[in-house]
């Protein structure tokens, strides 16, 4: 026979900054989290990625340009960091800027995770990639290594 012992929950989670279906759990912690917007004058997607102690909670909403009442289309998706096993960056760049300046554009920046539930990309600014870079890793050895028990 074994005991166990009692888990208390001695801070509550909260469901700020969480755009995402799938709220947090009783005993999740929430850590970070990234919004990206493309174009302009919301006339393309926007991203919401939410990092926990437990999981990743993203979020992708396809905007409309019109000013309709419709609801917006969004998906979303929860992974468990148990799950992942890789991470990728990977970059988009174009030819030239413009014939006259002659030099190379660097396109977006993505994040790809890839685990038992297939691959996912994330879409986060390049001014919080790096940020992002740090911190989901972090979470996921935490995630892995410490036992929650």
């Amino acid at each position: 026979m074994s005991a166990t012992k009692a888990v208390y929950v001695t801070k509550q989670p909260q469901n700020k900054d969480i755009y995402n279906g799938f709220g947090l759990m009783g005993n999740e912690n929430f850590l970070q989290s990234w919004i990206f917007k493309e174009g302009t004058c919301g006339c393309t997607g926007s991203y919401y990625t939410t990092l926990t102690d437990t999981r990743l909670l993203l979020r992708t909403e396809d905007t409309k340009c019109c000013s309709c009442c419709c609801e917006q289309n969004y998906n979303d998706a929860s992974i468990f960091l148990r799950d992942i096993a890789e991470m990728r960056e990977s970059t988009e760049s174009h030819d030239c800027c413009s014939f006259f300046c002659g030099k190379c554009c660097s396109g977006p920046k993505y994040m790809e995770l890839r685990g038992s539930f297939g691959s996912e990309i994330l879409h986060i600014s390049k001014l919080d990639m790096l940020n992002a870079q740090m911190e989901i890793p972090a979470a996921i050895g935490n995630c892995k290594l410490v036992s929650q028990y």
